[in-house]
């Protein structure tokens, strides 16, 4: 669901003053950022997880062998 069908309802919470559009832009900017990133660490394959690690370079969660 787009994040405009949102916006009224964010309005109504935080308001149109500066906290509203901050909240506003945080969430149209940093959450589809987060998806992104959090989608190209889990397409990560394998073996480079497992280098990186042996490496002592990978200090994320993600790169937890399990």
């Amino acid at each position: 669901m787009p994040f405009i069908v949102f916006t009224p309802i964010i309005v109504t919470v935080l308001g149109r003053d500066v906290m509203g559009t901050l909240g506003i832009a945080a969430l149209v900017s940093l959450f589809p950022a987060f998806v992104v990133m959090l989608e190209g660490m889990n397409r990560t394959p394998r073996p480079a997880v497992m280098f990186w690690t042996c490496m002592g370079r990978c200090v994320l969660p993600i790169c937890a062998i399990s």
